[in-house]
């Protein structure tokens, strides 16, 4: 896998397009990709005080940057210094390790996907959704939520959807369906910016 990290441009009319609407910035993003069916997964950080957001982007393959400079200009955002590097974790079971994971908790009724609102409900749907990708969680907390709104320049229905960062402590049950859990994805919403689950750690 690949993983950058891009501190977006403010100046940028593209980049200011694709912070107001994460369908843009997933088109956006999906030009690192090309036509490879790799699974993109990306989540946006609010930079602390003054400094501007970021993007972490996660790859099965490597990232054509050039494809996304040629589109959005080379000014849309500045890549750290170490990106896009390769990684591959090497977990093993009892292992106890730090997450961040920015998710769609969600529930289907009557063929219909309905967000979770309440905290509890939250949390014992991490809990539930980890365990199924072979990690127990030890402790966790709701640091962030939000309606996401996409697509609202598309002339088809726009897409809402309720976005919660969650962060805590996880323990390592079974190191290579939680390294596939890593690699597509954790829940629904991940052309959104949603799934993207991060580990270091303690």
């Amino acid at each position: 896998m690949f993983l950058s990290k891009l501190t977006l441009n403010l100046e940028n009319p593209k980049a200011r397009r694709d912070l107001a609407d994460p369908y843009e910035m997933h088109r956006t993003l999906a030009r690192l990709v090309g036509h490879r069916k790799d699974r993109l997964l990306w989540r946006l950080e609010t930079g602390r005080g003054l400094a501007p957001p970021y993007v972490l982007i996660q790859t099965q393959g490597p990232q054509d940057w050039e494809a996304l400079w040629a589109v959005c200009g080379k000014d849309y955002g500045e890549l750290a210094p170490d990106s896009p590097k390769a990684f591959t974790p090497a977990l093993r079971p009892g292992e106890r390790l730090r997450f961040r994971l920015r998710a769609n908790p969600s529930v289907m009724r009557n063929r219909k996907r309905y967000g979770l609102v309440g905290r509890e409900a939250q949390l014992a749907w991490l809990t539930k959704t980890l365990a199924r990708c072979g990690a127990r969680v030890l402790a966790a907390e709701v640091t962030g939520k939000e309606w996401l709104v996409a697509g609202k320049k598309r002339p088809s229905p726009r897409v809402e959807l309720l976005a919660v960062t969650f962060e805590g402590f996880l323990e390592v049950k079974h190191p290579e369906t939680l390294l596939k859990g890593l690699s597509q994805g954790i829940g629904h919403g991940k052309a959104f910016g949603l799934g993207l689950l991060s580990l270091a750690r303690r």
